[in-house]
């Protein structure tokens, strides 16, 4: 039966012609097809304006139109499924001798070969096409490409019908048995593309039922174009074309032109477009957020159009909602980026190995992923913090480390991070006992996939039950290990909405610009124009790169890959999206580090927007007057915060405390006075899991080899320190280390020989224990912190000495601008007997230079521009007010040169209308204080 098309340019009214010709139909003899399956409530609402009451034909995707021709269910292409066995193929040596043995022990290269194994399946092309075209490259001298053509075939035979989905062989049957159509006439509308099998197929069934397309036809769209593949199959149809917009279509006269000019030669109208400036989708938000409230649009008269509605889309989301703008929309985020994930990902590793370092990441993320109590198990909150319960011991199987933790608990003094007054240590105790109920729920015997499903079923993981079953699914094919956990996790997406539960005509929208763009608003807004995101920069592949695509498509006559079409789908997204703003159509411009799209730069230059002066504005929309949200800081603040220079300091509001409980120990003073906001931060433990190991325990060994020197005669200090610097450099994990180790014996060695000076004829105090009263308002905060050493001199005077594996300069700058707090604490400690401090300094182990407390006596040399031990009272008393503001919840910080820069939590302090929930334990990590109230 013939074939007809509509086309024609955006918002011609092809879909509006296809609807007529459809109700023209007897009722009950059309299908509608559409790229969602879904009849839109626009669509609808439209049938509607347009024909007034009747019935509207039923509505499916291709997949379910062809389910439903062959009454059978449509196999799903599993590419998982697929590289599973082509890995178990490459480990018996099933690349070995081809090109790609290099690369045969990655784990991509079996998702890659996977995907060219679908590509193939889907296009039709079989195992004698593929042997045709080898023998055509390696005639034409190609012989390396016809070699990994050769692995296709092998792969796929080694895969066997039974893994590779066979999409391509059901079209292909579908296609050889003519089928008959359950209705006569069928309707495509607002597809982007279609492949090659489906082609086919469809072509067969034009032969029962008439199948009628619309399909826009520009040039801007390249050769891919879905209206020059219809013609390609379908030779003999009929074809209905459609020029300029359709005169009932809601487009003013700016915006249709900006619609019919976009990505050409003609100029653009100033009205009919807009923008705002952005320099991460967090103040792109704000940055919208403002721009509506400035020209006077309400969120209901708005949508965003972004690429992909993935984790990026719901943080400009959420900061739009931050911002006090009603937002709604489905987002769909990497399940590894959950608390579910990553406790998955945490329980795979400890059941692969059972060290106390995998135990404790279990114990951690339990309450934010399975809640506050879980039927079956112990408690889910702990006596101590996880994170408190983190030392050297990581590597050690659990079973040596319960073991150390027992003994801990009967020692004077263990190796832990924290000790407890109360000698009966009922913290201890309680930790102990907490861990090994705990330690009974996770502990299982056997192979490793029947640990990770027994401790699953074990916990209620949301997702868990889904990636299990997926994991089962493998094992019946090849055995597993966890590197499949890991790809399974990190595959699979979690639905996150926004604004479920408000009213749509009340919210800004937020679409994925491929498969939501049925409503039309006055405003169309396009965010995420960023190179290499949009249009989305295709990956290069290392089985088979670009060039070797093109060379395989070329001989085959069929481009698997899909490169034109996937080129013409990016840009039939983008003037979709565009025809979807009937008023004014308003582009996101990207600041600072991210670069502009191609069609953005294309788009500024019609427009007649100097893009390089346009990216220096990021600070435009925060305008004084306009206010980002309920209690948010006006413009002239939010200027200063998203220009290119002079950023302000930031106060912070977070929960009250009482001084007790924020958790402050005596080698935290320093950051507390420099920026109580990163300290917050770093008590709600959002650092990064990346942290220096290696250069913490290269410090923690010096500091006890330092502790064996200080017990010998200052005199014999350089002699002795020699042979334990070697073994020092000796005990090293690697040579790299050793190297590293090496190179600070000079350093170490001045130190320690300029501080034997200092302690000739004192008598010295090794790693005393200083109980520390801090006053707080009306009280006192009561710590307790051990310094590296205190000499007494012959006068009765004190010197207090603390050793730091650092460089001189960070200390001197805590000194200098009035943020050291923790040699003041030490300090008001030891003369709380009447001792006189005689001076405190800080001795930097990485270059042997001091900073500190100038005393009445000569001490070590340090710089001009230093305090003195005179300043030494006014900083406790500085320490005080600093916890007393803190406990009365505010927080200051600069995110670009405080801490908060330093330590990666300059986004977090750049949302300043966050309110954070402040946390963390008494325990400090390295010294072992402990804080109470008197």
């Amino acid at each position: 039966m013939p074939v007809h098309l509509i086309t024609g340019t955006y918002q011609s009214g092809k879909t509006r012609r296809l609807c007529e010709l459809l109700r023209a139909q007897p009722l009950g003899a059309t299908w509608l097809v559409t790229p969602t399956g879904m009849l839109s409530h626009e669509l609808a609402l439209r049938w509607r304006s347009w024909f007034g009451p009747g019935a509207i034909p039923a509505t499916m995707t291709v997949e379910e139109l062809f389910t439903r021709i062959a009454q059978d269910v449509m196999p799903t292409a599993d590419e998982a499924r697929i590289a599973h066995r082509l890995r178990k193929w490459i480990t018996t040596g099933g690349l070995r001798g081809t090109p790609l043995s290099t690369i045969a022990d990655f784990r991509a290269t079996a998702r890659e070969l996977a995907d060219v194994c679908r590509r193939f399946d889907v296009d039709l092309v079989g195992d004698g096409d593929i042997d045709l075209a080898a023998r055509t490259l390696r005639s034409q001298g190609e012989r390396d490409l016809a070699d990994k053509l050769t692995v296709i075939s092998a792969g796929r035979r080694a895969v066997g019908d039974d893994v590779v989905a066979g999409r391509g062989r059901w079209l292909a049957a579908i296609a050889a048995a003519p089928p008959q159509a359950p209705r006569p006439v069928i309707g495509f509308d607002d597809l982007i593309s279609l492949q090659h099998g489906d082609l086919v197929a469809l072509a067969a069934v034009a032969r029962s039922a008439q199948l009628m397309f619309t399909a826009v036809d520009d040039d801007r769209l390249g050769p891919g174009r879905l209206a020059e593949r219809l013609r390609s199959v379908f030779v003999a149809c009929t074809e209905e074309t459609l020029r300029g917009m359709h005169r009932s279509a809601p487009h003013l006269n700016p915006a249709r032109t900006v619609i019919e000019g976009a990505l050409t030669g003609s100029a653009l109208p100033e009205d009919g477009l807009a923008r705002y400036h952005y320099r991460d989708d967090v103040h792109a938000g704000r940055a919208i957020a403002a721009w509506l409230r400035r020209s006077g649009t309400a969120p209901g008269e708005a949508m965003i159009f972004v690429r992909r509605t993935d984790a990026r889309a719901l943080a400009l989301s959420d900061a739009l909602i931050g911002a006090g703008i009603p937002v709604r929309g489905t987002f769909h985020v990497p399940y590894l980026g959950t608390a579910a994930g990553g406790l998955l990902s945490a329980i795979g590793r400890w059941c692969e190995r059972q060290t106390w370092g995998n135990f404790l990441r279990v114990l951690e993320r339990l309450r934010l992923a399975c809640g506050d109590r879980i039927e079956g198990c112990p408690a889910v909150e702990p006596p101590v913090p996880p994170r408190d319960l983190a030392s050297a011991w990581d590597p050690l199987p659990v079973a040596d480390a319960m073991a150390r933790l027992a003994t801990s608990a009967t020692a004077a003094a263990s190796d832990w991070q924290w000790d407890e007054a109360d000698r009966l240590k009922p913290r201890f105790a309680a930790t102990s006992q907490w861990l090994h109920a705990w330690l009974a729920v996770l502990s299982v015997e056997g192979p490793w996939d029947h640990r990770l499903r027994t401790v699953c079923a074990r916990l209620p993981i949301p997702g868990a039950v889904g990636i299990t079953q997926r994991l089962a699914e493998l094992v019946r094919i090849a055995p597993i290990r966890r590197a499949d956990l890991d790809d399974a996790i990190g595959a699979a997406k979690v639905p996150v909405s926004r604004g479920e539960d408000e009213d749509p005509a009340h919210c800004l929208l937020v679409h994925d610009a491929i498969r939501e763009r049925a409503a039309t608003r006055p405003l169309s807004i396009i965010h995420g124009l960023e190179h290499g995101q949009w249009p989305l920069e295709r990956p290069s592949g290392s089985c088979f790169p670009p060039a070797d695509r093109s060379a395989v498509a070329g001989t085959l006559g069929i481009d698997p890959w899909d490169e034109r079409g996937a080129a013409s789908g990016e840009t039939a997204s983008l003037l979709a999206v565009m025809a979807r703003g009937t008023r004014r159509i308003v582009l996101g411009i990207p600041c600072g580090e991210r670069e502009p799209s191609p069609w953005l730069a294309t788009i500024a230059a019609q427009a007649g927007w100097d893009l390089a002066a346009e990216r220096l504005r990021s600070a435009d929309e925060a305008v004084p007057g306009a206010p980002l949200g309920p209690s948010d800081s006006l413009g002239e603040h939010e200027a200063a915060l998203w220009g290119p220079v002079s950023r302000p300091r930031f106060v912070f509001a977070v929960p009250t405390r009482a001084p007790e409980s924020l958790g402050v120990s005596a080698s935290s003073l320093n950051d507390l006075l420099q920026d109580p906001f990163a300290f917050v931060l770093g008590r709600l433990e959002l650092t990064s899991p990346l942290q220096d190991a290696s250069a913490r325990r290269d410090g923690e060994e010096l500091h006890r080899l330092i502790e064996r020197v200080s017990a010998e005669p200052p005199e014999r200090w350089e002699e002795v320190l020699g042979d334990l610097l070697d073994e020092w450099v000796m005990a090293a994990v690697d040579p790299f280390a050793r190297s590293q180790r090496a190179r600070l014996i000079p350093t170490v060695t001045a130190a320690l020989a300029e501080e034997a000076v200092l302690a000739a004829g004192c008598a010295i105090e090794r790693e005393p224990v200083l109980n520390i009263c801090i006053p707080v308002g009306s009280t006192a905060l009561r710590l307790r912190g051990k310094a590296d050493r205190i000499d007494r001199l012959p006068d009765g005077s004190a010197r207090i000495v603390d050793y730091k594996f650092a460089s001189v300069s960070r200390y001197r700058a805590v000194v200098r601008l009035g943020w050291e707090g923790q040699l003041a604490a030490y300090a008001a400690a030891a003369a709380s007997d009447g001792t006189r401090i005689a001076g405190a300094h800080y001795r930097a182990l990485r270059d042997g230079k001091a900073a500190g407390y100038a005393g009445p006596i000569p001490g070590p040399k340090l710089p001009k521009e230093t305090a003195v031990v005179a300043d030494l009272p006014a900083r406790t008393i500085r320490l005080g007010e600093a916890i007393a503001s803190l406990a009365s919840g505010l927080a200051a910080t600069d995110p670009d040169e405080g801490l908060c820069s330093q330590r990666g939590f300059a986004p977090i302090a750049r949302l300043d209308e966050a309110r954070l929930d402040l946390d963390g334990g008494s325990g400090d990590e390295n010294d072992g204080d402990e804080g109470a109230m008197s």
